[in-house]
């Protein structure tokens, strides 16, 4: 079974940077993860990277939605649905607000595919489905907004190595583009995978680093909305930086279902939230089988009907001279 652990599920410039699955398939699939996620924030890096405690405790309840098609081994196409609820408590008072937040789409294409490496390019958009306030006084109360509300394009370099049978490592880097004269941003990622034929355990540092050419936030109305919302750095933050570091796994209960869990938490950053972010999921697929050679520990998503076993679980039990076939690597 080729790995199948979901992206970095921040999913949002307030908590870290996107990325493609990092699923490619080794059969025609159509995936469908669905995650709930839960995270929570009481302090905020400063500009020199120090952890202020804020007044209040900001809390976020988040639903994904997560399809994703793979037409072929070399593309991938999906799209991230996100619900957020968030609350924010302190001082005597609570600010809530809920609804649909920013939504993803992305598609990556490996014009390297090799046995047990692999390169590729992917784009990432982001899509608010809210609105922000055009004007802010003396008078306004404090609220909550559920992001910036820009549209974001991201274009990433992606790889893939197996550094061992069981062993993938992976790296992406790449350049975001910020509407609204947000700053740009270098999102990457580095992570290691343990692959087996029902688990997959992972774990990545990831994050983005600012070109700090940020000007939406030098307005007089952006400061004021950073006051208001609680000076979270959860929005209009200005040059945002952060590092997270992320564990997490999968367990495929047969080849069509699996249970996914995510633990996130941030570790460094400048005007970002230091926050913990702990997700769980799950997800179903639908394949077809596919003739093309696999690579590294991937294998067909079919079972044996006969066993009731996955084929890569066949493989675990074959003679070790056996795991050295083209047919595995």
């Amino acid at each position: 079974m080729s790995s199948i652990l979901a992206s970095s599920l921040a999913q949002a410039s307030q908590w870290g940077p996107v990325f493609p699955s990092h699923r490619y398939p080794t059969d025609r699939s159509f995936h469908l993860n669905s995650w709930f996620s839960y995270g929570s924030q009481t302090s905020a890096f400063d500009s020199g990277a120090n952890r202020q405690d804020l007044d209040a405790t900001l809390t976020r309840l988040r639903l994904i939605i997560n399809p994703e098609y793979q037409p072929s081994r070399e593309l991938s196409l999906g799209a991230y649905f996100n619900i957020d609820s968030l609350k924010l408590s302190g001082n005597g008072q609570q600010l809530t607000k809920s609804g649909f937040s920013d939504q993803y789409v992305f598609g990556e294409y490996r014009f390297i595919d090799e046995p047990g490496q692999s390169i590729g390019f992917a784009t990432v958009f982001k899509i608010p489905l809210y609105s922000v306030p055009g004007e802010v006084g003396a008078t306004t109360d404090d609220f909550l907004l559920l992001g910036d509300g820009q549209i974001d394009a991201s274009l990433l370099l992606t790889t893939e190595y197996w550094a061992w049978r069981n062993i993938k490592l992976l790296g992406d880097i790449g350049l975001t583009y910020r509407t609204d004269e947000h700053a740009t941003e270098l999102p990457f990622q580095v992570g290691a995978e343990y692959v087996s034929p029902k688990y997959n355990i992972g774990v990545a540092v990831l994050g983005n680093l600012s070109f700090k050419n940020d000007k939406a936030t030098q307005a007089t109305t952006t400061q004021e909305i950073q006051s208001l919302t609680g000076n979270t750095n959860y929005v209009f933050a200005t040059n945002p930086e952060t590092i997270i570091f992320e564990l997490k796994g999968e367990y495929a209960f047969n080849y069509s279902w699996a249970g996914m869990l995510s633990f996130q938490n941030s570790i460094w950053g400048k005007n970002s939230p230091f926050f913990v972010n702990i997700s769980a999921g799950i997800s179903y697929r639908f394949f077809e089988p596919s003739e093309s050679k696999r690579s590294a520990r991937e294998v067909g998503i079919e079972t044996d009907d006969t066993s009731k076993d996955f084929e890569g679980e066949l493989q675990e039990e074959a003679p070790a001279e056996d795991l050295l076939d083209d047919d595995f690597y």
